[in-house]
């Protein structure tokens, strides 16, 4: 199934959860395209005028209510979209803070597209074992054929590490730590769609090659969707489940114009974020880390 969050602005029942402070914990691509990948909390967002009666219905949300507001949403470019806003009270309670499932849909886009996007609902969705990904090997001799043969506008080359694989290895057994990488990389097949391939790289990592994403803060988007929802999706299970992730990404044409430069500066990328401590990703930008 296409995942068509980067090219679409306007969104269309995009979900998030916040929690209890109104921190944005976890979002769609979506989301996070149409507000920008660097909001932290969703009151930042919300026009001004609109808060009242946001807040009041946070504050009167009970276990299990749904309710439903029309909000001025500030746009990433710093417009004002009018948007449907459904908050539900979610029964995930971690670290003593409680959280709301949120649901996005500019009304306008809403109304143009309903229709279409109804026919289209794909409930289906296929399953992948990351045994049975394409190789590193020929993921990477498909970014070499892309970029020094066939010359693409742009490629981007990401490394997805799990933090602290070893150890949740061996305090969880190895039959359930690799039905959780079963469930990974599912997740990140979902996420790239069409625009790209996935591949294992070894035994905690996967390489992600993505074409023609457009700006930084569509890859940022990609990014903070992808880590946050795959976090989420096992803390909300248990808290001792807290999955932290290492990425690195390297660009063609940015960092450079031939196959081997770009994967140096893959690694390199994530060489950085791992010496940071882990659940960090790094874009190598060469003002900031040089050339090699």
């Amino acid at each position: 199934m296409q995942n068509k969050g980067m090219d679409n602005k306007n969104i269309i029942h995009s979900n998030g959860i916040i929690d209890e402070n109104y921190a944005i914990v976890s979002a769609d691509e979506e989301l996070y395209c149409f507000l920008g990948p660097t909001i932290k909390l969703i009151t930042d967002a919300i026009h001004q005028v609109d808060m009242d009666d946001f807040m009041y219905v946070m504050e009167s949300l009970n276990a299990f209510a749904v309710k439903s507001m029309v909000l001025r949403i500030r746009r990433y470019d710093n417009t004002f979209r009018w948007c449907l806003v459904t908050v539900e009270r979610t029964q995930v309670n971690v670290d003593g803070k409680t959280h709301t499932n949120i649901e996005i849909s500019d009304i306008i886009n809403l109304n143009n597209h309903y229709l279409a996007l109804t026919k289209a609902f794909d409930t289906g969705k296929k399953e992948f074992w990351y045994d049975d990904l394409m190789p590193s090997e020929e993921l990477f001799e498909m970014a070499r054929h892309e970029i020094d043969d066939l010359g693409e506008n742009q490629i981007h080359l990401l490394l997805f590490g799990i933090d602290r694989a070893e150890e949740m290895e061996e305090s969880l057994g190895k039959e359930l730590f690799h039905s959780i990488l079963d469930e990974i990389a599912t997740e990140l097949v979902e996420f790239v769609g069409e625009r790209g391939h996935v591949a294992h790289y070894d035994g905690n990592r996967f390489l992600i090659l993505l074409k023609n994403v457009g700006n930084e803060s569509n890859i940022r988007s990609f990014l903070e969707s992808s880590r946050t929802k795959i976090r989420w999706m096992y803390v909300s299970r248990s808290s001792a489940l807290n999955m932290e992730f290492t990425i690195g990404v390297s660009e063609c044409p940015r960092n450079g114009k031939t196959f081997d430069i770009i994967q140096k500066k893959l690694f390199r990328a994530y060489e950085l974020a791992a010496n940071k401590g882990g659940h960090c990703y790094i874009i190598y930008k060469e003002e900031l880390h040089g050339e090699l």
